[in-house]
């Protein structure tokens, strides 16, 4: 019993270390000209959220919305 709570206890830590460094990711600048809005107001908080999370979103979504980072992030 004492090895399970060994093994729960580091899975547990290993989550709550994964879910602090991926807030570490500066805003990443942006732009949104052409956009539709809704598209444009997700695309800018996921760009405040960091570069990952906004490749994820334009991943995800990129034959919705016709997205590329290449168009998306300025220079």
């Amino acid at each position: 019993m004492n090895h399970s709570k060994q093994i729960f206890a580091l899975i547990l830590i290993s989550y709550a270390g994964s879910s602090f460094a991926a807030n570490d990711e500066p805003s990443v600048a942006v732009t949104t000209d052409g956009l539709a809005l809704h598209v444009a107001a997700k695309v800018q908080e996921k760009a405040a959220e960091g570069c990952t999370s906004l490749r994820r979103y334009v991943y995800i979504t990129r034959s919705m919305h016709n997205l590329s980072m290449r168009t998306l992030v300025r220079g």
